[in-house]
């Protein structure tokens, strides 16, 4: 027996690519490679779904190797007046031709205005997105 659940949902995305007028160093390979150009912009991706008892999550993805545990404390208490922060689940892609915002790989980390920015793009992706959510069905069980 199917049952339908309603669901509103809206999705949102925001561009991290940093400028390279810096070195950017990028993470993952090997120390000290810098970015020659931009391939592919980084961006936060993020998906709000709200179930029709009011009750939500927002699942934010971050183009980025990894990040800081304090960066992810700032962001959900940045989208904490829209959202409960345990329900705003954070992770990276884990793109190994991305900037080094762990320190590991290069000899300048990228400084608090690139992980502010980043912070910002993890916090304005979902925030932007509660709103103007559009309905939404999941059929359960899935058919085969």
């Amino acid at each position: 027996m199917a049952v339908r659940s309603d669901y509103f949902v809206g999705t949102g995305k925001v561009d991290i690519t940093p400028s390279l007028d810096k070195p950017v160093y990028l993470a993952g390979f090997a120390p000290n490679r810098t970015a020659l150009e931009v391939l592919h912009p980084l961006e936060v991706h993020a998906m709000y779904v709200r179930d029709s008892q009011e009750s939500a999550l927002c699942l934010v993805t971050l183009d980025l190797i990894g990040f800081l545990h304090p960066s992810m404390l700032r962001v959900k208490k940045r989208v904490a007046h829209l959202l409960d922060p345990e329900r705003v689940i954070l992770c990276s892609t884990h793109t190994h031709s991305g900037p080094d915002t762990l320190g590991l790989w290069g000899k300048a980390f990228l400084g608090i205005p690139y992980r502010t920015g980043v912070d910002k793009g993890g916090t304005t992706s979902p925030a932007s997105r509660t709103r103007p959510c559009r309905p939404s069905s999941w059929p359960w069980p899935p058919r085969p």
